[in-house]
C-alpha cells in the first residue's frame, strides 16, 4: 500500500467534488445555490476546477491509496476569505446559480477565522478509509504548508455537533478558542501553535 499526499490538481476536481461536499454539506448548497446534493457536487467539480475561490484545487491538498484519491483537504491564509468568498460567489452568479441574497449577506458578513491564521477550511476522508490515521497525516501536510509560509497559529472550525472531529483535533494540539456563528451553523473554533 502506498499513500501519497500531494498538492491538489485540476484533473482531481471529479475525486475532490464528492468529498469536499461529505466536508460541508449544506454549506454547499448556500454557495451554489443547489437543492439538492448531486447538483451541489455538480456545481462544486466547477467551482474546484477554477481558481481563486473558496474550493480551487489550488488550495487543497489530496491523500491517494495506490493512486486514488481518498480524501482532501483545502487551506489558506484568513487574510484572504473574504475576497475568497467574494470571487466564489460571483462564479455562482457567472454560472447563474442563483444564492439567496439572504445567504449571500450571511457568507459575505461572517468572520470564521482568527486574525493572522493559516485556516483549514475543510478537511473529508472517504467513509471507506476512516479510522486509518489518513486525516492525521493531512492535518500535518497543512499545518507543514503553513509553516513553510510563516504562520505561527493554523485555526479551524468544527461543527459542535461533531465530537469525533473536535477529539481528533483536540488530540492532535489543537485547543478551544471561542464559539462561533458562521454560515448559520454553530461551530467551536480550534487553534494550535505551529
Amino acid at each position: 500500500m502506498s499513500i501519497t499526499i500531494r498538492p491538489a490538481q485540476k484533473k482531481d476536481t471529479e475525486s475532490i467534488s464528492p468529498l469536499i461536499y461529505l466536508a460541508i454539506e449544506d454549506l454547499a448548497e448556500h454557495f451554489t445555490g443547489a437543492t439538492s446534493a448531486n447538483e451541489a457536487i455538480e456545481r462544486l467539480t466547477h467551482l474546484v476546477a477554477e481558481e481563486e475561490n473558496r474550493f480551487s484545487y489550488q488550495y487543497a491538498l489530496v491523500i491517494e491509496e495506490d493512486g486514488n484519491i481518498i480524501g482532501v483537504g483545502s487551506a489558506y491564509p484568513e487574510n484572504i476569505i473574504d475576497d475568497l468568498t467574494y470571487k466564489t460567489i460571483e462564479l455562482s452568479k457567472k454560472f447563474s446559480w442563483h444564492i439567496k441574497s439572504k445567504i449571500e449577506n450571511r457568507l459575505l458578513k461572517d468572520k470564521e477565522a482568527p486574525k493572522g491564521t493559516y485556516y483549514i477550511d475543510h478537511l473529508a476522508i472517504n467513509e471507506d478509509y476512516r479510522g486509518k490515521g489518513y486525516a492525521t497525516l493531512l492535518i500535518e501536510a497543512m499545518e507543514n504548508n503553513a509553516i513553510k509560509m510563516g504562520f505561527q497559529v493554523i485555526s479551524l472550525l468544527v461543527d459542535n455537533t461533531n465530537p469525533n472531529a473536535r477529539d481528533l483535533y483536540e488530540k492532535l494540539g489543537y485547543r478551544f478558542l471561542y464559539n462561533v456563528q458562521a454560515n448559520g451553523h454553530n461551530y467551536i473554533a480550534l487553534v494550535k501553535n505551529l
